[in-house]
């Protein structure tokens, strides 16, 4: 009976049980704060390297972003932790990111 719904979750539907999930997937919950933290925390060149990696719409793995950089991986986490709390790369799962 819910072969349809198990495989949309397969291809990466997010499932929803309630309000909550559809704001967090949204993004409209925490915007306001992303926001604020963009003006507060300042930006390093690390920061705007990573930026420049991560094309616009595509998904790279943190181990390519490593491979591919003069970057520590302690200094690509780091980066990229701040840049998500600034709303600026969206952690996708298992190690990929995107910009946002």
């Amino acid at each position: 009976m819910s072969r349809g719904t198990n495989e949309l979750i397969k291809k990466g539907a997010t499932p929803v049980s309630g309000p909550n999930t559809i704001l967090e997937e949204l993004d409209l919950g925490t915007r306001a704060v992303r926001l604020q933290a963009r003006n507060d925390l300042p930006s390093n060149l690390a920061e705007v390297d990573l930026l420049k990696m991560l094309a616009e719409g595509q998904e790279i793995h943190v181990d390519e972003l490593v491979r591919s950089s003069s970057l520590s991986g302690a200094e690509i986490f780091t980066s990229l932790t701040l840049l998500e709390l600034k709303g600026m790369v969206k952690n996708v799962g298992q190690g990929y990111y995107r910009r946002t």
